[in-house]
């Protein structure tokens, strides 16, 4: 199943009680088919949820096709050259992904997600990399070719990956992007964190909703009281999730600025620390995380480091590292503070002319100026190195399609970027 099963030129047709397989497999599978056949059969026959409508029917026609991509009670899971071959419907449990990596001989390494992570040598122990969803199927996490991002970023020596599932805000209630297949659906999260973990790579799993107007720092809803009942459904969901696949990292909130002095976000943590057994964080804005009342409540500080380098746009080399050691010796006063070790959750700038003045914001009509992103890391990476109680960094940000190419965007342009030196 996922991103395991695609159309190929191999005539095959298996039945079980479970299990209808018509027509081919993908070549990783087709070397023991009846194995993975007897794996699958006693997966789902353990698993299937009672009264489930088995046998679940690979290579679909098109009417399936049509209701997978419109109806809210089907996920898509894979794509066959651009036609759709395979979905799951709730009614069927968790856990396919793991099931077929088993059926692999893929197993994930043992983990254990309350370890303390310590940076050794001035090296941060968390070198990630968010993957971001591309909200095409063809293109999406459920992707065969989104396995090619995964061991591309492990390749480059990343270790960490951060995944977001976003969510909107209409007045004052959260409505995740989870009910599309298109959108950043539990099982495209699920799907990647496994795939992040056979690698050897840790998870972070970080909600992040986008008010009317995209600026969460500045969200102020009508009612709070009324917001935070609502988002606490919607950060119980991830928490709930990020435990089921074992994600070592979980951030309870990106950028909601105005909302931090809060009485809820204590209520909140609590019970995310009841349905999550790994670290928790949070990931608050460059201009805001100096005052964020409960850092002492969670197990690391976030923050999004969009810190302005330089107001100069002739801006020399020598002037940028200075903004970037400014912007580390903050941090490293908060974490002293706190007596907590700060995760720069977000680290992007995009591939513009002089980014570092506003890192936060792409200026798309700006020329495009790939020099500049690179100056701007080769900074802030340099100024992270030796620090102290900065324990890691997650770049902003790469997407599921390998193809993806983004002139201006924070897509890095510089492949070996962690090998960036000033």
């Amino acid at each position: 199943m996922f991103a395991f099963l695609f159309v190929i030129a191999i005539e095959m047709h298996h039945h079980s009680r479970w299990l209808v397989a018509d027509g081919a497999i993908s070549q990783e599978l087709v070397a023991d088919p009846h194995r993975w056949i007897a794996q699958r059969e006693a997966f789902i026959r353990a698993h299937a949820v009672k009264g489930s409508r088995l046998p679940v029917v690979y290579r679909l026609d098109e009417d399936f096709v049509v209701a997978a991509k419109t109806h809210q009670s089907i996920e898509v899971v894979d794509d066959c050259n651009g036609k759709l071959c395979g979905v799951a419907t709730d009614e069927l449990v968790e856990d396919w992904d793991e099931a077929d990596l088993r059926a692999l001989g893929v197993a994930a390494p043992k983990r254990d997600p309350v370890r303390r992570l310590v940076a050794t040598g001035g090296t941060p122990a968390i070198r990630g990399a968010t993957v971001s969803v591309v909200n095409r199927i063809e293109r999406h996490l459920i992707a065969n070719d989104s396995k090619r991002v995964f061991s591309d970023l492990k390749a480059m020596g990343f270790n960490t990956v951060s995944l977001i599932p976003f969510a909107g805000i209409r007045d004052d209630q959260v409505i995740p992007f989870n009910r599309h297949p298109a959108g950043e659906t539990d099982l495209s999260m699920r799907l990647a964190a496994a795939r992040a973990h056979a690698l050897g790579m840790q998870v972070m799993l970080k909600p992040h909703v986008w008010p009317h107007g995209g600026d969460a720092t500045k969200y102020v809803p009508p009612s709070w009281e009324t917001f935070f009942a609502s988002y606490e459904r919607y950060v119980l969901h991830e928490a709930g999730l990020a435990e089921r696949m074992g994600a070592e990292w979980f951030c309870i909130g990106t950028e909601l600025s105005r909302s931090e002095g809060r009485p809820e976000w204590r209520s909140l943590i609590a019970k995310v620390r009841a349905v999550y057994r790994g670290r928790i964080t949070y990931a608050a804005n460059f201009d805001a995380f100096e005052k964020t009342p409960f850092w002492n409540e969670l197990d690391a500080i976030g923050v999004d480091a969009y810190f302005p380098l330089s107001p100069n746009e002739g801006a020399t080399d020598g002037e940028l590292r200075a903004g970037a050691r400014a912007a580390v010796e903050r941090m490293q006063r908060v974490s002293r503070a706190a007596h907590r070790s700060v995760i720069l959750t977000e680290l992007g700038y995009p591939s513009t002319a002089a980014s570092w003045i506003e890192p936060w914001a792409e200026h798309r009509e700006r020329m495009a100026d790939a020099s500049a992103q690179t100056r701007c890391f080769s900074a802030m990476l340099s100024a992270l190195r030796g620090s102290t109680g900065i324990s890691g960094f997650i770049i902003w940000k790469y997407e599921s399609d390998p193809a993806y190419t983004d002139e201006k965007g924070y897509l890095p342009k510089a492949r070996r970027l962690l090998q960036i030196t000033p």
